[in-house]
């Protein structure tokens, strides 16, 4: 395409760019308001469209106004998924330039550290980011974090990242350890697992916060989840990784202890992570100990991980919860596992569909009755899709 042909298709986008972001500013930074009226900026693909929007934000971003800068990072994540290389490394020196600016608004730290690193092609960067963890005000640590991580994804040589993330596990505010736990975990059900398993387990056995602790959990226990097919390019079943197998009892005894903790959210946690270490001998017994767990999702989770592996006492108290003609959705959700119960399942969700008011079926979160529907379709569908007898 010409010059003026260029020219033309850019003179279309922009009066559309610019009333998408005069609705913008309308909106707080970082409010979900604003970030649905940035998705209208033009999109449809073609080069002028995307110039367009870079070329606002780049001059957003150098202006003087703090909220001009804040809106011109508001936009990176739209103009993200058209970048091509040379602007990805324009943007990382952006936003570096507002990183090392002195005296800098917190609220611009935070944003441009969440992309420093992945707009970074080595790790040059790293000095930056790391003085960063050492900022007052948490939410610019909790950015570093993020940025850290994201270099490490663009980097072929993570040297020192994996000391940072345990450094950031050890800050006092709990938002930055929470961040630094979910970081570690992206990296674990991915290629470092061994760089990061320590911040997790750090995290999990010894957190004071409730929610970094029972995250960490969770994220130890997706890495082994032997029964998931939604994760099986990601996670190894235990019994398959060196270290679980040299270290399968250590996991085993921070799950057990996990699921029999006073706060709800860690005892599920723990469960979960003992669910996925069932080929290990000894977990099934503590796993057998939660069947008349008075919490109905933990005693489904256990019922379920009983009767995914044929375990009689397993299969004959499902069954006798799925007989009940006001069961709890949590048993449904767990007798759509096990492929013993699939047939006995599908027909509990028949018998609840013939019912036309859906009153068999019991939630603890106020559904209405078109959720109540949905639900129960889509889980008859799922049923149907994963079974293998001929429908």
């Amino acid at each position: 395409m010409d010059g003026k042909y260029r020219a033309r298709w850019i003179a279309v986008y922009e009066p559309e760019a610019v009333e998408v972001l005069q609705r913008a500013r309308r909106h707080p930074h970082g409010s979900p308001e604003r970030v649905q009226v940035l998705k209208e900026l033009p999109s449809s693909g073609f080069p002028e469209a995307y110039a367009v929007a870079y070329g606002h934000m780049l001059r957003l971003c150098g202006e003087d106004d703090p909220e001009e800068v804040l809106l011109g990072l508001g936009m990176m994540a739209h103009c993200n998924l058209h970048m091509p290389y040379e602007d990805r490394l324009a943007t990382g020196e952006v936003l570096e330039r507002l990183c090392a600016a002195e005296g800098q608004d917190p609220r611009i730290l935070a944003a441009a550290l969440r992309g420093l690193g992945l707009y970074s092609a080595d790790l040059e960067r790293l000095p930056l980011l790391a003085g960063m963890l050492r900022h007052e005000d948490p939410a610019v640590r909790s950015a570093a974090v993020r940025g850290i991580r994201q270099l490490n994804h663009a980097s072929t040589q993570p040297r020192g990242i994996e000391d940072l993330l345990a450094l950031a596990v050890d800050d006092p505010d709990p938002q930055v350890r929470q961040t630094a736990v979910e970081e570690a975990g992206f990296v674990i059900i991915g290629e470092l697992l061994s760089r990061y398993r320590e911040v997790l387990l750090k995290a999990a056995h010894a957190d004071p916060d409730e929610q970094v602790r029972s995250t960490a959990l969770d994220l130890l226990a997706a890495r082994y989840d032997w029964r998931s097919p939604t994760l099986k390019s990601i996670t190894r079943p235990i019994t398959e990784d060196d270290w679980a197998r040299e270290n399968g009892q250590l996991l085993l005894t921070l799950f057990t202890e996990a699921a029999s903790d006073s706060d709800p959210g860690i005892r599920r946690a723990g469960l979960a992570g003992v669910t996925t270490l069932v080929p290990l001998e000894g977990a099934l017994d503590v796993v057998r100990a939660h069947y008349a767990d008075s919490h109905p999702d933990l005693r489904a989770m256990a019922l379920c991980t009983g009767a995914g592996v044929l375990d009689e006492e397993a299969l004959r108290l499902l069954r006798a919860e799925l007989a009940d003609p006001h069961v709890d959705r949590a048993y449904l959700d767990a007798g759509a596992w096990p492929g013993a119960l699939w047939e006995e399942t599908y027909d509990v969700l028949c018998r609840l569909l013939h019912e036309g008011d859906w009153t068999g079926l019991l939630d603890r979160e106020g559904w209405d009755p078109e959720q109540r529907r949905k639900y129960l379709y889509d889980l008859k569908t799922t049923i149907r899709n994963r079974h293998p007898w001929d429908w």
